[in-house]
């Protein structure tokens, strides 16, 4: 008997960071990737990354921020997006979160 091959779902989860301007104008925060060796020097969503085992999603957001962009998310603070499914090779997961940062006196003026 030959073994079923089953889709592999791979989840994935992104962040989308907002600032309220003084003026009230929403900005959308992006990072600019720099040496992973994919699409370096093009702007990005602030997070994006895939669940470690045992991870739930909010959790790999969580992380994603701390790793990715050096900044602490509580999970109390994530507001869930949307979830989308795309198939390409293979069935991904895709599940959005946003969060909107505070403004601080150090952002000079950005």
């Amino acid at each position: 008997m030959t073994k079923k091959m089953r889709y592999k779902v791979t989840p994935a989860v992104w962040l989308c960071l907002f600032r309220t301007k003084d003026n009230g104008e929403i900005e959308v925060l992006l990072q600019k990737r720099q040496n992973t060796g994919y699409m370096d020097n093009r702007y990005d969503l602030s997070v994006s990354g895939h669940l470690e085992p045992g991870e739930n999603a909010s959790q790999a957001v969580v992380r994603g921020a701390k790793e990715e962009i050096g900044i602490e998310v509580a999970l109390e603070d994530l507001e869930f997006s949307n979830a989308s499914r795309c198939s390409r090779r293979r069935i991904s997961e895709i599940i959005f979160y946003h969060q909107t940062m505070e403004r601080h006196a150090s952002d000079h003026g950005a």
